[in-house]
C-alpha cells in the first residue's frame, strides 16, 4: 500500500502545471486523504485475517470446560465473530462449529451451534460458470430437455436427474474424498404445479460437505432467463423428536412460475475436509423413482482404476464402465421413470423401487471388521460404569438376571435425544459421554447395553437394523447406509434389547423392529445377518418376570 501511495505521490494532479508548489501541496493532500481513506480498510482486513486464533481459541475453550455458562459465553463470543466475519474464515468457522456440535452436553447448546453455523459466510454463490467441464459430457441442455418432452406428464415432471461422484484419495493413501456434481431440471405444466414449486432448498451435511451452487434459474417460454432469489441457510432440526443434524437447507425461490417454465439447479457438493472421518470407506445407494415422473436419471462414479468397487443394480441395466487415464468411469441410465409414492403394505413394508447401491465393501465379513473398528473404542467404561458393572456382578445373578439389570438400567436411565452429528450419524458415542450426558440416540443405548453385559460377562453383539418400514434390498449390498436403527442383542438368550423402547418389557419389542433385517457384530468383528422376531421370544419366559433392578441414573 505505501508503494500505491508513493506512486499517486509522484504524479502530477490536472490543472497543476502552473504552480509546482501547489501542485506539490495538492498531492500531499490527495495522498493523505488517500491514505486516511485506505487504513480503516486494511485494518479491517488485518482484523479479518486474525480471526482464525481467536476462533481456535474458542474452540479449545469449549472443548475444555463443562460448566454450561462459561460455554454459553463461549458460544455468544463465536456467534459476535460470525457476524462481522468474511468468507476468508468461513472454513476456520466451520471447522470449529464441526468439532463443537458433537461435544455439546444439552440440546439447547446444540441449537445454539447450529444456529451459528447456519449464519456463516456463503461459500461460492451463484455464478453461472459450467465448472468441471469434463463433467459437460454427463449433464443436460435444460431448453433442448424441455423441447424433447414434448408430451407433458403431471403437474411437475423432473426433465433431467443427474448426479456425477468423483472419488480421489484423501490426506492418506486409506483415505477418499467424494465431490458430488448434481443437475436437477423440472418443467412445470400446469397453474397448480406452478403454485406447489415456488420454494425448494439444497441440503447439505456441513461438517463433510461445503456447497457451492452453479445456477438456479427458470427458463420461461418467451426466451427469458430468472435467477432465483437464494436465502441463507437453515439448520435442519426434526421437531416432531428430539434429533439434531449437521444438515443445513439453502432455500431457493423461485416466482412468478407459469406452466411451461423449465427450473434448473446445479450445484457442486465438495469435501469440507482433506481428511475423510470414515477413512477408506465409500457407499451410496440411489433409488431411481421419486414422487415425479422423471425423463432420464444418470448416476456416474468416477474412480481410480485401482479403486475396488461393488455394485448391486435392482430393477435397471448395469452400469456402462469405460477406462481412460487410469480412472474409471461407470454410468447408471434410467429413462421415462414413473412417479413412484412408497406405500406401506398391510404388514408395514415398503418398496423400494429401482436403485444401484455401490460400496467399497463386498462381504459380510468385511462389512462387519470395518464397523468393528468405529464401534470398540465407544465401548470403554469409564470408572463410574465400572462401578455400576462391578455392582451387577456383586449381586451374583445368573444370565437372565444380569441381562434384565443391565437393560433397564439403560432403558430407564438414558432419555431420547440424538445427536447426528458427523461421523456420529453411524457411529455411537463414547458409552462414558453418554452415562455423564444422560441422553443418547438408539446407537448409544444399544453401545451402552453391549458394553455393561459384556462388563459383566454376558457375550453380547450390536446390531444394525433395517425397519420393514425402509424396504428390502438385495442381499448382497454391504453398506452402513441400509439400516437406519440399532439394537443389542444376546446370543445365549436368543434377545434382541431395544433402549430407546421406554415402555416394552424385556423380551419384548416394539412393532417397528418386528421383523426387521439385523447385521450384529461380535467383539470380534465377526457379522451375521438375523431377522428380528415378531414376538417375544419363548425360553424361560418366567425369568423375565424378574423385578426391576436400579437403573444408572439411581446409581448416581
Amino acid at each position: 500500500m505505501n508503494q500505491l501511495v508513493q506512486g499517486l505521490i509522484g504524479r502530477q494532479l490536472p490543472g497543476a502545471k502552473g504552480n509546482s508548489s501547489a501542485s506539490a501541496t495538492c498531492r500531499k493532500l490527495f495522498a493523505g486523504i488517500l491514505l486516511a481513506a485506505l487504513l480503516p480498510a486494511t485494518a479491517f482486513a488485518a482484523k479479518a485475517a486474525s480471526q482464525s486464533p481467536e476462533i481456535k481459541s474458542l474452540e479449545l475453550q469449549y472443548l475444555a470446560s463443562t460448566n454450561p455458562e462459561q460455554r454459553e459465553q463461549l458460544m455468544s463470543a463465536l456467534k459476535t465473530l460470525v457476524k462481522s466475519s468474511t468468507a476468508d474464515n468461513a472454513g476456520a468457522l466451520n471447522a470449529a462449529v464441526s468439532a463443537m456440535l458433537p461435544a455439546a452436553n444439552s440440546p439447547a447448546e446444540a441449537e445454539a451451534l447450529l444456529e451459528i453455523g447456519a449464519a456463516l459466510p456463503a461459500i461460492g454463490a451463484a455464478s453461472g460458470e459450467r465448472g468441471n467441464s469434463e463433467d459437460k459430457a454427463f449433464l443436460v441442455d435444460a431448453r433442448s430437455a424441455a423441447e424433447a418432452a414434448t408430451l407433458a406428464k403431471g403437474d411437475i415432471e423432473e426433465l433431467a436427474d443427474v448426479r456425477i461422484d468423483r472419488l480421489g484419495k484423501g490426506a492418506t493413501e486409506r483415505e477418499w474424498l467424494t465431490s458430488s456434481h448434481v443437475q436437477q431440471v423440472w418443467r412445470i405444466n400446469t397453474t397448480q404445479g406452478a403454485g406447489s414449486f415456488s420454494r425448494r432448498s439444497v441440503m447439505y451435511a456441513s461438517m463433510s460437505e461445503s456447497l457451492r451452487m452453479v445456477r438456479a434459474r427458470v427458463l420461461k417460454q418467451d426466451g427469458r432467463t430468472i435467477d432465483a432469489v437464494v436465502s441463507s441457510d437453515q439448520p435442519v432440526v426434526a421437531r416432531s423428536v428430539p434429533m439434531y443434524f449437521d444438515s443445513r437447507r439453502r432455500g431457493l425461490g423461485f416466482s412468478d412460475l407459469a406452466p411451461g417454465d423449465v427450473v434448473e439447479v446445479e450445484y457442486y457438493l465438495l469435501p469440507a475436509s482433506e481428511v475423510n472421518p470414515w477413512g477408506g470407506y465409500y457407499a451410496r445407494l440411489d433409488t431411481f423413482q421419486d414422487r415425479f415422473p422423471t425423463r432420464l436419471r444418470r448416476r456416474v462414479v468416477i474412480a481410480p482404476s485401482t479403486m475396488k468397487l461393488y455394485t448391486v443394480e435392482e430393477g435397471l441395466p448395469p452400469a456402462v464402465v469405460t477406462q481412460k487415464d487410469n480412472e474409471s468411469t461407470r454410468i447408471w441410465e434410467m429413462r421415462e421413470c414413473g412417479a413412484h409414492i412408497r406405500e406401506a403394505s398391510a404388514q408395514g413394508e415398503k418398496k423400494v423401487g429401482p436403485f444401484v447401491h455401490v460400496s467399497t465393501i463386498g462381504s459380510i465379513e468385511e462389512l462387519g471388521r470395518w464397523y468393528s473398528e468405529l464401534l470398540e473404542p465407544a465401548l470403554k467404561l469409564d470408572e463410574h460404569l465400572q462401578a455400576v458393572a462391578d455392582g451387577i456382578l456383586a449381586r451374583k445373578l445368573n444370565t437372565q438376571e444380569k441381562v434384565r439389570a443391565v437393560y433397564e438400567s439403560v432403558q430407564h436411565g438414558t432419555k431420547y435425544i440424538a445427536f447426528e452429528f458427523g461421523v456420529f450419524s453411524y457411529q455411537p458415542y463414547a458409552v462414558s459421554k453418554v452415562e455423564k450426558r444422560g441422553f443418547g440416540d438408539c446407537k448409544d443405548t444399544a453401545a451402552m447395553i453391549v458394553a455393561l453385559l459384556r462388563a459383566v460377562g454376558v457375550p453380547a453383539e450390536f446390531a444394525m437394523v433395517r425397519t420393514r418400514s425402509e424396504g428390502t434390498v438385495a442381499p448382497n449390498a454391504y453398506s452402513i447406509e441400509l439400516f437406519n436403527h440399532a439394537v443389542a442383542y444376546v446370543p445365549e438368550l436368543n434377545l434382541f434389547l431395544d433402549g430407546t423402547a421406554k415402555h416394552v418389557a424385556m423380551g419384548e419389542l416394539p412393532l417397528k423392529d418386528h421383523g426387521a433385517l439385523a447385521l450384529t457384530v461380535d467383539a470380534h468383528g465377526k457379522a451375521t445377518l438375523r431377522t428380528l422376531p415378531s414376538s417375544a421370544p419363548e425360553p424361560d419366559r418366567a425369568a423375565l418376570e424378574l423385578s426391576a433392578p436400579n437403573s444408572i441414573a439411581e446409581a448416581k
